[in-house]
């Protein structure tokens, strides 16, 4: 993904449970889609994403989830039929 100005823009992904500190899933990203393995997290009810998104030129900007998010890594929530 490039910027307004044509520069490459890399993604860093981050995770938050709760005010536990932001933990990092991946970074050096150049695409804006990422398919995240949760079973790599905690279970939580209380879970929030960051973007960080960087050009070359360090221009940066910061985005983070307005709500939090459950991961149930235990599935369970799926009916047998």
């Amino acid at each position: 993904m490039q910027d307004s100005d044509g520069d490459q823009v890399y993604y860093t992904l981050e995770y938050i449970i709760e005010d536990t500190g932001w933990v990092k899933i991946a970074s050096d990203i150049a695409s804006t889609l990422y398919d995240w393995d949760t079973t790599t997290a905690l279970d939580s009810d209380s879970v929030k994403l960051r973007v960080i998104a960087e050009d070359a030129f360090e221009g940066q900007a910061v985005d983070e989830s307005n709500t939090v998010f459950m991961i149930n890594n235990e599935g369970g929530n799926e009916e047998n039929g």
